[in-house]
């Protein structure tokens, strides 16, 4: 793993697939993209703090109890020139009842919305490979 990060800049980041208690989950809409919640880990913060931070910021939301870990993924791009590796530590959430959701519009969240199983995994299935792919290991993964 050194060999492959000694070729890009790395960042970390973490996220969460988010359930309510209809069971629907909770999908953003950023750049015309479905995606999850998700950013990146700031100085001094746990993975699990900051999964939970950047739920609450980029969808409104409080109160999120973490289940536990989810798969990690990896992805990555170039930004200003620079390859980029991003690892996102994802974790499954819970929130009571189905509370109101609200975009962070100024990271380019034009939706947050809650989604039957169905819908979501369509939805995901349109994403990112790496939304993909934590997607369906997720439901893979249910009794």
């Amino acid at each position: 793993m050194s060999y492959i990060l000694e070729h890009f800049a790395h960042i970390e980041a973490a996220g969460g697939l988010v359930i309510n208690a209809f069971g629907e989950f909770l999908a953003i809409e950023r750049l015309g993209r479905w995606d999850l919640p998700k950013g990146k880990i700031e100085s001094g913060e746990g993975r699990a703090e900051a999964a939970l931070r950047e739920v609450s910021e980029e969808c409104g939301l409080n109160h999120l109890e973490l289940v536990g870990p989810l798969p990690r993924t990896w992805h990555g791009y170039i930004q200003s020139g620079r390859q980029i590796l991003k690892t996102t530590h994802w974790f499954e959430m819970r929130v009571f009842g189905r509370p109101e959701l609200k975009a962070q519009e100024e990271e380019q969240i034009t939706q947050a919305v809650w989604m039957d199983k169905d819908e979501f995994m369509q939805r995901m299935m349109q994403s990112y490979p790496a939304i993909q792919s934590l997607a369906t290991a997720y439901f893979n993964s249910l009794p």
